[in-house]
C-alpha cells in the first residue's frame, strides 16, 4: 500500500498521481475514520491539548476498528490512498495519527506499507 496525506482543498493533484482520495473529515467524510465534534470543538478552543486529542481519537480509532473491522480492512487492502481532511498541511491533525493505525493494521497482516508523505 502506498499512502499519502492530503488537504482536501489539493484533491485535483491526486488524479495525476493516482491516488484514491479517502476524506476523513468530520464535516464530508467517513465518520468512522473522523473525530466527533465532542473531541474537535475543545481542541479547536484550546480547551485540550494536542496529546489529550491524540489520546481520545485514538481511543476513538480503536472501537472504531472493533465495530469497522470490514471496513479497515477494505481500506488497508486498496493501492494507492490519500488521507484527506480539511486541515492546513503542516498543522497537527487527525489524518496523521490515522496514518500510523493504518500502518499497524499493515504490520500486523504483512501488508506492505509505504507512506509518501504530504502532498502540497
Amino acid at each position: 500500500m502506498d499512502i499519502a496525506t492530503v488537504q482536501l482543498a489539493k484533491w485535483r493533484k491526486l488524479k495525476p498521481l493516482n491516488f484514491e482520495l479517502i476524506d476523513v473529515s468530520i464535516k464530508s467524510g467517513n465518520a468512522a475514520f473522523a473525530p466527533t465534534y465532542k473531541l474537535l470543538i475543545p481542541y479547536k478552543d484550546g480547551t485540550i491539548s494536542e496529546e489529550e486529542y491524540a489520546k481520545q481519537y485514538r481511543e476513538l480509532m480503536l472501537r472504531s476498528y472493533m465495530t469497522n473491522q470490514i471496513l479497515w480492512n477494505n481500506l488497508v487492502q486498496k493501492e494507492r490512498i490519500a488521507i484527506a481532511c480539511y486541515c492546513t498541511p503542516g498543522t497537527f491533525c487527525h489524518r496523521h495519527l490515522l496514518i500510523r493505525y493504518i500502518e499497524k493494521i499493515c504490520l500486523s497482516s504483512d501488508i506492505p506499507f509505504n507512506y509518501v508523505g504530504e502532498i502540497e
